[in-house]
């Protein structure tokens, strides 16, 4: 578990966020916190967490920031999930890869649900972009913040389109600037 010198509360357009590191990197994520807490007390924040909670602020505005740079510390997590994790971190913005194409990628073709399942364990959404990982006939499952709901807003802001509810379209659309919450809230109201 971590201590409180290594944790850094910040706000979002989704409201308080906790980032969590190590001196190795940035190890937890979580957005949408109950409550505002103190900031690391005394000690003193690293730039890298300070950049980092910044850029995903702006994200999550639709502002697309790149989160390639930042030092990541997944080393606790079982080999399977880093790999995955690993081969995730290098989809870009605006595009996709079926669980399938996870699997295969990393090298154990048919994998696609231990991919899922690994992909459930990821300490750092948006640093690590598991909502780019969607289903062969449809958007997948989400569950960090707000659910699959919140996961389709990210790629939405990233520039994929949804034909349907249920499937995904390949191509990069212009970027979209839309409110956050009510994206969410007419989104959940549709499902």
């Amino acid at each position: 578990m971590l201590d409180q010198s290594s944790t850094f509360t910040f706000l979002t357009c989704f409201g308080p966020a906790i980032i969590m590191w190590s001196e190795k990197g940035l190890k937890a994520l979580k957005i949408g916190v109950e409550s505002l807490d103190e900031c690391s007390t005394g000690n003193k924040i690293p730039d890298f967490v300070r950049q980092a909670s910044m850029a995903v602020s702006r994200h999550l505005l639709a502002d697309l920031q790149d989160f390639s740079s930042f030092p990541v510390d997944i080393d606790d997590l079982p080999i399977f999930t880093r790999l995955v994790l690993t081969a995730v971190r290098q989809i870009p913005p605006g595009s996709c890869m079926t669980y399938k194409e996870v699997a295969e990628k990393i090298g154990f073709p048919g994998a696609q649900r231990a991919v899922g399942i690994a992909l459930k364990r990821n300490p750092l959404p948006i640093v690590i972009p598991c909502h780019r990982v969607v289903g062969r006939h449809g958007i997948g499952g989400y569950s960090g913040f707000q659910g699959v709901e919140f996961k389709r807003w990210l790629l939405t802001i990233e520039g994929v389109l949804f034909a349907n509810p249920r499937s995904v379209v390949w191509y990069r659309a212009g970027r979209q600037k839309a409110d956050a919450q009510s994206f969410i809230s007419e989104g959940t109201r549709e499902m």
